[in-house]
């Protein structure tokens, strides 16, 4: 049987396709856990049939560092044979009863330029009553099932929020204390812009990622000198 830690980065890479040696967010205490979650909750702006169709790219993280990750986070609807797909897998492994039929979308992860071989890491998601863009979720596990133990996988808890108009969606894992900043590839972004909404958000510590995708001259440096620049270089 797996340690909680081990466990819970299996939960991680389900979600954000990435292994973490260590995960900060996992030993934070709850108050700290909880920070972001409730903020993005006090006024929720979520909308599924918003955000649905195009995918949205990961340009942020807070407490982990993914690096020069580039990923994208597509959101469905569900369908009774969705449910039932990952449900078939994952009843066994739940450790609490599922009303599996109560989902209302899925959210399918994948890096960009993948390999062939590389599917998409999916999690089927319930809404939270009295919480627009609060969800539990199960991650479908079907690649790495056989690494647990019956009755022993958590619901994740995750909460989103779109930001600036909807130009920016954040969502935030309440279990572990991590955190991401989204948005549709399709539009003009800037750097300063993604610092600056982050910094608003949530003053954690936070990382840019994807960092290999910006224009050739993109300004290296902290939001500070970004806001002194005379130019704003655009980023993609």
């Amino acid at each position: 049987m797996k340690s909680p830690n081990r466990l819970l980065t299996y939960i991680l890479y389900c979600i954000l396709l990435t292994y973490i040696p260590t995960l900060p967010g996992a030993v934070q205490v709850q108050s700290q856990r909880d920070e972001l979650c409730k903020k993005l909750s006090k006024s929720p702006n979520f909308n599924l049939n918003y955000v649905s169709g195009k995918p949205w790219r990961f340009y942020y993280t807070w407490v982990v560092n993914m690096g020069n990750r580039c990923m994208e986070m597509k959101f469905l609807r569900v369908t009774r044979r969705l449910i039932d797909r990952i449900g078939v897998t994952m009843i066994d492994y739940m450790n609490e009863d599922i009303n599996w039929y109560t989902a209302t979308m899925m959210t399918s992860v994948l890096r960009i330029q993948t390999a062939k071989n590389e599917n998409p890491r999916e999690s089927l998601m319930f809404p939270e009553k009295g919480n627009p863009g609060g969800f539990r979720g199960v991650p479908n596990m079907a690649q790495n099932v056989g690494e647990f133990a019956k009755n022993s996988i958590p619901l994740t808890h995750q909460v989103f929020k779109l930001f600036n108009g909807g130009k920016f969606l954040v969502m935030a894992d309440c279990n572990l204390g991590l955190a991401a900043l989204m948005a549709r590839p399709n539009q003009t972004l800037y750097r300063s812009e993604i610092l600056a909404m982050a910094e608003e958000i949530w003053d954690a510590d936070g990382y840019l990622i994807c960092t290999d995708d910006k224009n050739k001259n993109e300004i290296e440096g902290s939001l500070a000198e970004f806001n002194e620049s005379p130019q704003k270089n655009k980023m993609y």
